[in-house]
């Protein structure tokens, strides 16, 4: 499973939850929805790339005439506050989109501490994606 990060992405949240693991979600906005994808990684061992770290995928839908987006963040806001209780947890990080603008996120996004990248061909990967 991806993260998929779009000029229709709404933001993503990080929690360095431990030494040993962290958590990230992304929110994506289409006519009628939000849709949320999540995951918690455990980490195995120290590669970037290719590595044994375990991963639990969780994703959501909810109806864009329930909520609206200030409250979505809001609501994403107070999850991480939740996960910053965790005994270990250290630091979180939040980027929001601004006006579908994926090239600015994606630069932002970039500079992120947590954020490592490869670069590859559209045919090897889209380059779009979080793992």
């Amino acid at each position: 499973m991806t993260m998929e990060l779009t000029e229709n992405t709404v933001g993503i949240w990080y929690v360095q939850v431990s030494k040993e693991s962290d958590w990230l979600m992304t929110v994506n906005e289409d006519d009628e929805t939000y849709n949320m994808t999540y995951r918690w990684r455990y980490y195995e061992d120290d590669k970037n790339f290719d590595s044994e770290d375990r991963k639990s995928w969780y994703s959501a839908t909810t109806l864009k005439d329930k909520i609206s987006k200030e409250k979505l963040i809001a609501n994403m806001r107070e999850a991480v506050e939740l996960i910053l209780n965790f005994p270990g947890s250290e630091k979180s990080w939040e980027l929001l989109m601004e006006d579908h603008d994926i090239k600015a996120f994606m630069k932002k996004f970039e500079a992120l501490p947590f954020v490592h990248m490869e670069v590859h061909t559209n045919k090897e990967y889209d380059a779009s994606s979080v793992h």
